[in-house]
């Protein structure tokens, strides 16, 4: 029962679900799922820590190669593409009424995510240059899931 319960879960959703939750909550479905272990399975996450402690260490130094880069493209106008791969994305519509009485719908993307110093939801919108710019796109439509048509935006 167990193999055909695994093979039913979509292990990329879960992950890519998982990474999009703030750290606190990433914690909380961390003990909640450790909780349920068996002493096997515990005995097993102990072996693996080590090379998981090591992993952690080699995305650190990765993390600060590219809030390097983030530096510079901040400096070349660019969106920090770090924004894009930490925080979530949220589709957003928006009618508005024309001078000649219109109503038009609007669509934009925004980012969110979880401010390190003061643990606030922030947002910011994606200007069309942003989408644009081919690293943004890819990240975008990565953590989509599905192409995007950057046009209806």
């Amino acid at each position: 029962n167990t193999k055909k319960q695994t093979s039913k879960v979509n292990y990329s959703s879960v992950l890519r679900l998982s990474k999009e939750l703030p750290p606190p909550q990433q914690l909380n479905l961390v003990s909640d799922l450790v909780s349920q272990f068996s002493r096997e399975q515990i005995q097993e996450l102990e072996d693996k820590l080590p090379s998981l402690k090591l992993k952690m260490e080699e995305n650190e130094e990765k993390q600060k190669v590219l809030e390097k880069e983030d530096e510079e493209r901040i400096k070349q106008n660019k969106f920090p593409l770090n924004l894009l791969r930490q925080g979530y994305l949220e589709v957003l519509n928006q009618s508005r009424k024309t001078v000649s009485g219109e109503v038009r719908q609007y669509k934009y993307l925004c980012v969110r995510w979880i401010d390190p110093k003061t643990k606030k939801l922030r947002g910011r919108n994606l200007k069309k240059k942003d989408l644009k710019d081919p690293d943004v796109r890819r990240i975008i439509e990565e953590k989509m899931g599905r192409t995007i048509d950057f046009d209806n935006f």
